[in-house]
């Protein structure tokens, strides 16, 4: 049989079989209940049985059993007969061609025609096969025949008519029902799709499918919002794999503050932002990974971070707004390109290394900085200031706009300049032509609800595709629907994913050149004031699901091939728990914690945020339940001293627990995100997060002690207690008397920043008998005592009422010391005053608790040679007066007498000795208190702040110290010797080396051991030192206790005192750490073997750190030796205040002050230290 012959009989079976398949499918369209296909035929049968009725199917069963049978045997029975047919006795012929007997019979003429079987023209002799001449009524064969009148030639005889009336369907009729077939089998796939949306809590979009059709968007941006919670390099990098597996194509970062920028906008950058070289790491990475890079760079609104400092305030639109830029102020435009230079040209250097194409094979040099965003959005404050108010905010907006655009298009005619579309919704077509932004910029539309429709009409895109040959997309995956999240709502977020999937498939066709892609924000704040949003880690869940969605134009719900899994490194389900539960289910899970048994970056800071918020959540209810719906909680019974002490005692028995969890959690918070983000990050997150919960659970715990000790009541009714809603209605007498019953002066206004309430709030905590009236303030120090805070010396008046019995109240008075930031900002910036603060809070709030709470459980004698801490924030601490205990200071003009050294050197060893034991016995703990401390001076990110201060303090000690050896030959040694260390370029970073060089006995050091920071009691006859205070922790360090020494020996001593006691001094010092050590128990293998070692290490460590003691006296005693009336005054505003400007030094030097210089420098190079 030929080929053509085999292809006809093959085509024709096939006909009879896809006719059959047409029933089947009907079968399993109607057996298909759950999704699960039949194993077998007998179970497809018993499914159809099933669904409908058995006796009617039976027949119909029969007839076309029946009917395929019938065919079937026709067939087989043609062919039998056909074949048989061929079989006979045949003749030679002159051609050599052998025939059958009976030539003209029904068989030859069929078989003839289809010439299904050919002779071999010369069979071999002994075949017993006979050749005759071929006769004439051989019909000749057809040159050129068609299938179908090969067919109709093949069936013409009876049987073929009796197949045509079975209605056998044609080529046509297969090629529709083999359509509709497919379609049915889409539609049932589509309909299966619904339903495990619906199962796993997702809505059901129309268009939105496997075999929808739906094109995915080209472009796939990750937005890193770098303004708030900036994670580290090394985490970012972790990410990136974990991003382009998803389907990302690219980052949107948006740095703000957090970008390196240098020169003459350095201050703009934050005090932790990223290093350059750490910078280019990360873009290196995100290139090699295939990701484009898009930077963000704000140029209109949002510009807090910048117009927030001093300098730049004259660039606001509003004076009390720092939100936007005045377009039409020249210094801004000149300031927004000189950011935009740094960013651009710090991005294009990424692109000039060659990277592997993927697709040619090749090193090319792919785009990997295409375009940059210039935020524009959200500019409220327009046409506010004098140089604005006569334009409109369109026409300002449009300019300001076109301008930053032309200027970028000019310089990088390459580059796409990308803003957000938020402020063009209003503006008309032709305004947004006439200023040709069609040209310049590409809008990317944001809608991070929903309905993408409800907030960008059709309309709205059909006008923007009349501007604009291209646009963009952005949807968001967290940090959209709430300021203070500690979770993202990942169904929403997916949804509007989902959502703009459909509206990019309509409206693509609008522009001329299609929508670029999608970019999916994730906010960390809602602006530069704001609090936290959900951090990164805690979001990467929602981030993976929508990234994936945008990837594929739909969400598969097959948990055996979605990607999300595998690139989250979680756990593999099996088949039959995935059959009872989708992979993903926001009906039951909202939160996506299963994704809590994954491995991803970050995962243990995920599953973390789902306990706090938890905890939280359980904590918030709790104190709303106690003060809002049970009765002996609430304000009223605070503020009267009237509820029942069992039933406090039964409510507040669960707070306890509640905060415990609470503290736990934020000691934890510090191990798990230490790999992520910086110590900055982590103490803010602790600080809105936990503390403020902390705080309400204290504030009950407190009320609920001072209640339970009052054990008398007075008699109903209560006194009204009188809440003043509006004290600008209030006449001035009626002010007066209220302020006289607050102690507040209302003609004088509290220089301290104190009130009653405060104080009163702080004295509950410590005596809850006693109820503050009014206070009184004074200075706390006189000139040239102190000089980065202020401090005042407040009386605070009141009563005690023993058990809240007022028939035996009786006054209370108390004297306490204010310490807070200065009034002036040039100071404080001057003097880098709010970075001290922050150091001195985190050392009562935290170094000194955890130090004193090691040494009551080891030891009976206690150090305590510090004042106690009542209260602390970043700008207040209210201390005890220690001069209420008769502790004095001495006169710093006068410096130390031996007896007093020697007492201040034995209180430093046992504070110095509390720091080796709790390090040697809990290192971990102890690396994170010393993590929170921030170098107040030296380091040498300060290097060009303090330049001119040290230039000008080396020049004068140089002078001083040439003047006093009065050009004498044995002193030109001294001289040049000094000359050599204090090198203006290199001085400053030889200090920042000593005090971050590395000592076995490195220390919490007090850092500022000079005169006035020592308060001293003595005897009746003031003779004997009886006990002595440090105080003033601004400047505390991480360092060799031999800091702290020399600090004191050469800036509090004379030449005598040094000359005939240092070494007793310091062996003086190194017998009373050993024995402080002893008695904590604690005697660490790195202090030495024996008292004698431990010397030998405390001598050597003075040794290398001598030299640090001179360079702190060139600050210090020319303010020391200085009279009061040189000394600068901290409680006057300076006239300079305007402006922020380094510190400088503008006490002269005196006689005193160069006779002490010249002295340390001599004893330094005698002893060879210097």
């Amino acid at each position: 049989m030929s080929l053509d012959q085999s292809q006809i009989v093959g085509e024709y079976v096939q006909q009879l079989i896809t006719q059959h398949c047409v029933f089947v499918q009907f079968a399993l369209r109607n057996s298909n209940k759950k999704g699960r296909q039949p194993n077998s035929h007998s179970e497809l049968l018993h499914l159809v049985l099933r669904k409908m009725h058995w006796r009617v199917l039976m027949m119909v069963w029969r007839r076309k059993l029946y009917v395929m049978g019938c065919v079937t045997v026709l067939v087989v029975a043609a062919w039998g007969w056909a074949t048989f047919s061929l079989i006979g006795t045949p003749t030679a012929t002159d051609e050599g061609v052998k025939v059958l007997d009976g030539a003209h019979t029904e068989s030859q003429g069929l078989w003839q025609r289809l010439t299904i079987f050919r002779r071999d023209p010369k069979p071999p002799l002994d075949a017993g096969v006979k050749f005759v001449k071929p006769t004439g009524n051989i019909p000749p064969k057809p040159q050129s025949e068609s299938m179908m009148s090969k067919l109709d030639n093949l069936f013409s005889s009876k049987y073929v008519e009796k197949l045509r009336n079975l209605k056998v369907p044609d080529r046509e009729d297969i090629a529709w029902r083999r359509k509709a077939i497919e379609q049915r089998a889409a539609a049932d796939k589509q309909m299966y799709y619904d339903h495990e949306l619906q199962r796993m809590g997702v809505p059901v979009i129309k268009g939105i499918g496997p075999d929808s059709g739906l094109v995915p968007p080209k472009q796939r941006l990750v937005h890193l919002d770098l303004k708030g919670a900036p994670p580290k390099i090394q985490y970012l990098k972790r990410i990136i794999p974990i991003l382009k597996s998803l389907g990302a194509t690219g980052l949107l970062l948006e740095y703000e503050d957090m970008f390196p920028y240098t020169g003459q906008i350095a201050n703009i950058a934050a005090r932790n932002a990223y290093a350059k070289n750490r910078l280019v790491d990360f873009l290196q990475t995100a290139k090699a990974a295939g990701l484009t890079v898009m930077p963000l760079v704000q140029t209109f609104g949002h510009m807090e971070f910048v117009l927030k400092l001093r300098e730049y305030q004259e660039m606001r639109e509003n004076p009390d707004s720092p939100q936007a830029l005045c377009p039409s102020f020249n210094k801004s435009l000149l300031f927004v390109e000189e950011m935009l230079l740094q960013v651009i040209n710090f991005h294009m250097k990424i692109d000039e290394s060659p990277v592997l194409d993927d697709d040619a094979g090749t090193n090319s040099l792919r785009p990997h900085f295409r375009a940059i965003h210039i935020g524009c959005d959200e500019v409220y404050r327009m046409g506010e200031c004098p140089r604005c108010r006569d334009k409109s905010k369109h026409e300002l907006f449009l300019a300001h706009v076109s301008a930053v655009a032309t200027r970028i298009k000019t310089r990088w005619p390459g580059l796409d300049v990308v803003i957000w579309d938020d402020m063009m919704r209003q503006i008309q077509v032709l305004d947004l032509q006439d200023f040709k932004l069609g040209e310049l910029v590409q809008p990317m539309i944001w809608v991070y609800a929903e309905d993408v429709y409800r907030f960008v009409s059709p309309q709205t895109f059909d006008k923007y595709s009349m501007v604009f040959p291209t646009a963009w997309a952005a949807s968001a995956f967290k940090g959209a629907h709430g300021e203070t999240l500690l979770l993202p709502p990942s169904r929403r977020h997916l949804e509007n994913t989902l959502k703009w999937l459909t509206v990019i498939q309509s409206e693509n066709a609008r522009f001329k050149g299609g929508i670029q892609g999608l970019a999916l924000t994730g906010w960390q704040r809602y602006d530069h004031f704001a609090v936290l949003c959900e951090l990164l880690p805690a979001a990467l869940p929602s981030l993976a699901v929508s990234l994936a969605t945008a990837t594929l134009g739909y969400l598969e719900v097959n948990g055996h091939k979605n990607t999300i899994l595998s690139a989250m490194s979680c756990p593999e389900k099996s088949a039959e728990s995935l059959h009872r539960r989708p992979w993903l289910d926001f009906h039951q899970d909202p939160d996506m914690s299963f994704f809590a048994w994954c491995m991803f970056p970050g995962s243990a800071l995920f599953r973390y945020s789902h306990r706090l918020l938890t905890t939280v959540a359980e904590s918030r209810d709790y104190v709303e339940n106690i003060k809002y719906k049970r009765g002996w909680l609430t304000d009223y019974n605070i503020k009267h001293n009237f509820t029942s002490p069992v039933r406090v005692a039964e409510l507040v028995e669960h707070a306890t627990k509640l905060k415990g969890s609470l503290i736990t959690l934020a000691k934890n918070a510090s191990d798990i995100m230490m790999d992520i983000y910086d110590k900055f990050t982590i103490e803010e997150f602790i600080e809105q997060r936990i503390n403020p919960v902390v705080d309400e659970l204290n504030g009950l715990l407190a009320a609920a002690s001072r209640l339970n000790a009052i054990k008398v009541w007075p008699r109903r009714p209560l006194p009204y207690i009188r809440v003043i809603t509006d004290i600008k209605s209030l006449t001035n007498s009626t002010k007066k008397k209220i302020s006289s019953e607050m102690g507040i002066d209302q003609d004088t206004p509290s220089k301290s920043n104190l009130s009653v309430k405060l104080l009163a709030d702080v004295f509950a905590e410590i005596d809850p008998h006693v109820q503050v009236e009014s206070f009184e303030e004074t200075q706390g120090s006189r000139r040239g005592d102190n000089y980065t805070a202020a401090l005042f010396r407040i009386r605070v008046k009141g009563s005690v009422v023993p058990d809240g019995n007022t028939a035996k109240r009786s006054k209370w008075e108390c004297s306490l010391i204010c310490k807070r930031l200065p009034d002036s900002q040039a100071r404080r910036d001057a003097y880098r005053s709010e970075t001290l603060f922050r150091n001195e809070v985190h050392f009562y709030t935290k170094i000194v608790r955890e130090l004193l709470s090691f040494q009551q459980r080891r030891t009976r004698e206690s150090f305590s040679a510090i004042p106690r801490c009542y209260f602390a924030r970043n700008d207040l601490l209210i201390l005890e007066d220690l001069c209420a205990k008769e502790f004095c200071m001495p006169n710093r003009q006068e410096g130390l007498s031996l007896q007093q050294t020697e007492s201040v050197l034995a209180e430093l060893a046992h504070f110095h000795a509390l720091s080796l034991a709790y390090k040697a016995e809990h290192r971990r703990e102890f690396d994170l208190l010393t993590a929170s401390i921030e170098e107040g001076i030296f380091a040498a990110s300060n290097l060009e702040w303090f330049r001119n201060y040290y230039r000008h303090l080396t020049r004068n000690a140089v002078d001083m110290v040439s003047q006093s050896f009065q050009d004498a030959e044995d002193g030109r040694l001294y001289v040049q010797r000094l000359r050599d260390f204090v090198d203006t370029d290199e001085f400053f970073m030889r200090m920042v080396d000593l005090v971050r060089g590395s000592s076995e006995l490195a220390v919490i050091c007090h850092g500022d051991c000079w005169t006035n920071n020592f308060l001293y009691r003595y005897s009746a006859d003031r003779k004997l030192v009886s006990g002595v205070c440090l105080v003033d922790f601004q400047l505390i360090r991480y360092g060799s206790p031999a800091l702290d020494i020399a600090n004191l020996i050469f800036c509090c001593t004379d030449h005598t005192l040094r000359k005939e006691h240092l070494p007793s001094l310091l062996k003086l010092y190194g017998q009373e750490l050993a024995k402080a050590l002893k008695k904590f128990g604690s005697y660490p293998s790195f202090c030495g073997s024996c008292e004698e070692e431990l010397l030998e290490k405390i001598q050597e460590d003075f040794k290398k750190y001598a030299r640090f003691g001179l360079g702190l006296a060139m600050d210090i005693l020319p303010i020391s030796t200085c009279s009061a009336d040189q000394a600068p005054d901290l409680y006057v505003l300076p006239a300079e205040d305007a402006t922020n400007l380094a510190p400088e030094l503008n006490v002269p030097p005196n006689e005193i002050c160069g006779r002490k210089m010249r002295d340390i420098v001599v004893d330094l190079v005698d002893n060879g230290w210097l």
